[in-house]
């Protein structure tokens, strides 16, 4: 009995480390690496992001997408103004929004920063949105995969 005690603390407190050092791996890769380069590969991730859907006139949410086709939908629907939930706070989301102001704003297209803490509705940033979406104009609001943020503000829009 006490060997297969020994036997299994000591393959607990492997499998413990290799978690450590996994985690530490991915730490040091988002840190040190620009995680928006990065970003168009991670396949599982892309697969799992929302595409574009439209919840009222002009309005339209989604996930984070930066590449030609999304730029075509942006001009097709005349989007002229990008609102993203991604919070510079969070190392891979400031790569991310970096890029994104870069690449739309050379398409003439505003983004406009809300950054919003997955799991935590932020009643300020919610009506600042909404106040964004009554100027009248057509706009695009995504966090990074579309689903937890964004579903905030859906049920902000809906609920007026």
């Amino acid at each position: 009995m006490r060997k297969f005690l020994f036997n299994l603390f000591t393959n607990t407190l492997r499998v413990v480390f290799g978690a450590v050092v996994v985690a530490s791996l991915i730490i040091l890769f988002l840190v040190f690496l620009d995680f928006s380069r990065v970003e168009p590969h991670l396949y599982p991730l892309q697969l799992i992001k929302r595409e574009p859907y439209r919840v009222g006139e002009g309005v339209w949410l989604g996930g984070y997408f930066l590449n030609e086709e999304f730029v075509r939908f942006l001009k097709r629907h005349r989007i002229r103004t990008v609102v993203t939930l991604l919070d510079p706070d969070m190392y891979h989301e400031r790569s991310l929004i970096s890029e994104e102001k870069k690449v739309l704003r050379r398409h003439g297209i505003r983004v406009v920063v809300v950054p919003l803490k997955p799991f935590y509705r932020d009643p300020k940033r919610i009506s600042r949105i909404r106040s964004i979406i009554r100027r009248g104009r057509a706009v695009y609001i995504h966090s990074y995969l579309g689903r937890v943020r964004v579903k905030y503000v859906e049920e902000a829009i809906r609920g007026e």
